[in-house]
C-alpha cells in the first residue's frame, strides 16, 4: 500500500467490516487501494464469517481482526475504530465500491 500522496496529507485508516462477503470483498478492497489519496492502512474486521472471506483476504496487505459473531455492523465498526492509527477513519462496507477520489473528496 502506498503512503499518503503529499507531504502533510492527512492519514486515513479505512475500516472494512465483513461477514460472509467472499464474493464482494475483493472489489471493495481493490477500490480502496485504487484511491488517488492512498490510505495509511486498511483494517478488515471479519465478523465471524463462515464462507471463504478469510481466504479472499490473503492476496491483500491488510490488517485483520476477527470477531466472534456479534449482531450488526456497529460492533465491527467499533473494533475497527479501536485498531485504527490514522488521523481519520473512513468506513467501507465490504460490498461497496468506491470512486477513485472518495478519500480525496471526503
Amino acid at each position: 500500500m502506498n503512503a499518503p500522496d503529499a507531504p502533510g496529507a492527512p492519514t486515513i485508516s479505512v475500516v472494512v467490516p465483513a461477514y460472509n462477503e467472499e464474493g464482494h470483498i475483493a472489489e471493495a478492497l481493490d477500490s480502496v487501494l485504487a484511491q488517488s489519496l492512498a490510505p495509511l492502512e486498511i483494517i478488515v474486521v471479519d465478523d465471524g464469517s463462515t464462507d471463504g472471506t478469510v481466504a479472499a483476504l490473503k492476496p491483500y496487505s491488510t490488517r485483520s481482526a476477527r470477531e466472534a459473531r456479534k449482531p450488526g455492523l456497529s460492533a465491527a465498526f467499533d473494533r475497527g475504530f479501536r485498531e485504527a492509527s490514522g488521523e481519520y477513519v473512513a468506513l467501507c462496507p465490504a460490498d461497496d465500491i468506491w470512486e477513485p477520489q472518495k478519500l480525496e473528496c471526503s
